[in-house]
């Protein structure tokens, strides 16, 4: 037997995760539950990154390695930080994230002011200015609400009404709100310039990127933001560090940057104004459009000519109100038509017909008379298909005339729109002529003001991010998930772990330190360690716990391996009174040899179930513990295997039947056995010298206990 292993074994684990599902969906929920909270009510976080190159010049390292000569010597940390610029790049860092470069972007910027409603609002889109002194420290919110045009203000100290582009008094100081179209309402959180400066740095992370290149990290509650204070840190601090170790050149290249930046928005300016009045006007080019304008118009008026003349040509011969194939030739637009052309050759038919019935008859002949009326009626027919197409030709003179009208009103603004155009294209022409002037120059006067001091300049421009970085949906539900199945496991595997009352096999393994199984009454009970012995003595622990079943299963399951086997059930000690009359048979087929029947306390009965053992039980007429312990005696001599079920520790049959060669298997209800019955009970057993050789337990009625 070995010792109670109170560590956990990875089948252990494995086991109490597979029986612990509900503690790991009940945490997968809460982690989702949790990361749809955080996704809900967590404020969200945009990061944007800028770098910067700090290259400071040689002249400068070698100065410093003179004055530290010249102080007394120079430590070879020292030496290396100056030979590789380590000690200048990290000067340079720490200038570059001051409280003094940081303040001027705090103010530039507006960052004393959080816009908490709308989300991802920056304080510039709602404030001009926000003058705020330095010593308030406490954060204070303040509610806007438009009232017709102003803004009715609630918060700490405010009454009254902010207008916008006029300084309203708050948190003793000013805030001028934007005089553009602004949210109906907003919330903004504002502190001193003191405590929006150490904000910032707490949220601006400084690195070295790699060589003499830092980077800028900045977290904030929008894009804008995020991207905009590293930009001005390093703007703020490329101006104050261009006010050192620069000459002309330097100047120079300042000067003409700056006219640069402004050519280049006038320009961007221009083009769009430009492009707006084209997509405003319809007009490209002024001479292609009056061009093809012009040929539509002609086009137009031809047609519409034509159509009139056809019109009056088509009038003129309806007016008789009687069409002849004569007629029709004179008109040949109508000789296209088909359904014209189909009716005048039957008309032509019928007309020769006619001659030729004439020539041999009158004309009140009847043949005659249905000639004439199937001319009249093509004729009507005629008549009709004529006005139709007549009707067709006015309205198509109507849409030509407005056509024509819309292209003659076109033409007729068209000088105004070349003026504007031609105008505006001029201008972007000459800002872009101006513009390329500029940078070559720029680049010029770059080249020459690169030698003069260190070369500091930006390298990457921080851009708003489009995503948000945190929280982003699917990393926070996955995360959310993962970790509350963790959590969960965990939970499953500690509750099984702390747990008092022993549920499942491996529970009783780890209490006691020897093999455990879960009893089936339709299984054979398998258990090892019962070869220690003649003998196996069932224990039962807990009330109501009868080791009987336990044993008959146990007695039925070593039948089945070839040995011979008897089963003493002593909790069965008031059932019979006296042996059946055929307990004494011998040599049955398929039994085992009986006992012979005497007046001891065991007395053999048929097998309840067949199981091929002999099935001792308890009898009330016998002679007391010693003749117990005599009649056990005999059984081991007889059998390879004798199972005895004891009715319980502190009963004097058990105290008799104990013994260093007997192994006992203890028999407790699953669920209900607690791990210190089971832990004393083997220490009393131990401290007799009684080996255990398993613990089997049964079946609580609970589904959980099922379970292996």
């Amino acid at each position: 037997m070995s010792a109670p292993n109170d560590s956990l074994e990875l089948r252990d684990i494995a086991t109490a995760l597979r029986h612990g599902l509900l503690w790991i969906a009940g945490g997968a929920l809460a982690g989702l539950l949790l990361a749809a909270a955080v996704l809900l009510y967590a404020p969200p976080r945009y990061k944007a990154d800028a770098t910067v190159l700090l290259r400071t010049n040689s002249d400068g390292a070698a100065a410093r390695l003179a004055v530290s000569s010249s102080e007394g010597g120079i430590s070879l940390g020292n030496l290396a930080d100056v030979l590789t610029g380590e000690s200048g790049f990290k000067t340079e860092l720490e200038i570059l994230t001051s409280r003094e470069v940081i303040g001027a972007v705090v103010d530039s910027l507006g960052l004393q002011a959080r816009v908490l409603s709308p989300a991802a609002t920056p304080p510039t889109a709602l404030f001009a200015s926000i003058r705020l002194p330095a010593e308030v420290d406490r954060k204070q919110i303040y509610h806007f609400e438009r009232v017709g045009d102003r803004y009715e203000v609630e918060g700490p100290g405010a009454s009254g009404y902010a207008t916008p582009g006029r300084p309203y008094p708050i948190a003793g100081g000013t805030v001028t709100l934007r005089d553009e179209p602004l949210p109906e309402s907003f919330r903004v959180e504002v502190v001193g310039l003191e405590p929006a400066i150490r904000q910032v740095s707490r949220k601006l992370k400084a690195s070295q990127a790699g060589g003499e290149v830092a980077e800028l990290v900045f977290r904030a509650n929008d894009p804008f933001t995020s991207a905009a204070v590293p930009n001005g840190i390093i703007a703020q601090y490329l101006k104050r560090r261009r006010t050192t170790d620069r000459g002309v050149n330097q100047h120079r290249y300042e000067f003409l940057t700056e006219h640069t930046d402004s050519v280049a928005g006038a320009l961007a300016t221009a083009e769009r104004d430009l492009r707006l009045y084209q997509e405003r006007s319809g007009v490209l080019d002024p001479t292609l459009a009056g061009e093809t304008e012009l040929r539509q118009a002609m086009g137009l008026r031809g047609a519409l000519e034509e159509r009139e003349v056809e019109s009056r040509a088509l009038e003129q011969i309806l007016v008789g109100g009687r069409l002849s194939s004569r007629d029709l030739a004179a008109y040949p637009t109508l000789l296209r038509n088909g359904a014209i052309n189909h009716i005048l050759a039957r008309l032509l038919e019928m007309e020769t017909r006619r001659t030729e019935l004439l020539d041999r008859r009158t004309e009140r002949d009847p043949d005659v008379v249905v000639l004439d009326q199937s001319i009249r009626q093509l004729e009507n027919e005629l008549v009709t298909l004529s006005r139709a197409y007549y009707e067709g030709l006015t309205r198509q003179q109507a849409q030509l005339r407005g056509e024509l009208q819309r292209y003659q009103a076109s033409l007729a603004s068209l000088p105004e729109h070349a003026q504007s155009v031609f105008r505006l294209q001029r201008e972007v022409k000459r800002l872009s002529e101006t513009l390329v002037a500029l940078q070559t120059q720029l680049v010029q006067t770059r080249l020459l003001a690169i030698a003069e001091g260190g070369d500091v300049r930006q390298i990457d421009v921080a851009v708003p991010p489009q995503q948000q970085s945190f929280p982003r949906p699917m990393v926070i539900l996955i995360a959310g998930m993962l970790g509350g199945i963790f959590f969960g496991a965990a939970g499953a595997v500690g509750s099984s772990y702390l747990r008092q009352r022993i549920r499942y096999p491996w529970e009783a393994e780890r209490a006691t330190g020897v093999p455990a199984a879960l009893f089936n009454p339709n299984a054979p009970l398998l258990l090892g360690g019962m070869d220690a012995g003649r003998s196996v003595l069932l224990l039962p622990l807990g009330r109501g716990v009868r080791a009987g079943t336990v044993g008959a299963r146990l007695a039925s399951t070593a039948t089945l391996q070839g040995k011979g086997v008897v089963f003493a059930d002593l909790e069965q000690r008031a059932a019979v009174h006296s042996p059946p009359a055929d307990s004494a048979e011998v040599g049955a087929p398929g039994s085992l040899p009986a006992a012979p029947v005497d007046s001891t306390a065991l007395q053999p009965v048929q097998s309840a179930d067949g199981g091929g053992y002999m099935l001792y039980r308890f009898h009330a007429n016998g002679s007391g513990v010693e003749s117990f312990r005599r009649t056990l005696t005999e059984l081991e001599n007889r059998f390879s295997l004798v199972v005895v079920a004891l009715p319980g520790l502190e009963q004097p049959y058990t105290v008799a039947a104990l013994s260093p060669q007997r192994p006992v298997i203890l028999v407790a209800r699953a669920g209900e056995v607690t791990r210190a019955e089971l832990q004393d009970a083997l220490q009393a057993l131990g401290r007799m010298g009684v080996t255990t050789a398993g613990v089997v337990l049964e079946d609580g009625g609970r589904s959980g206990a099922t379970r292996n």
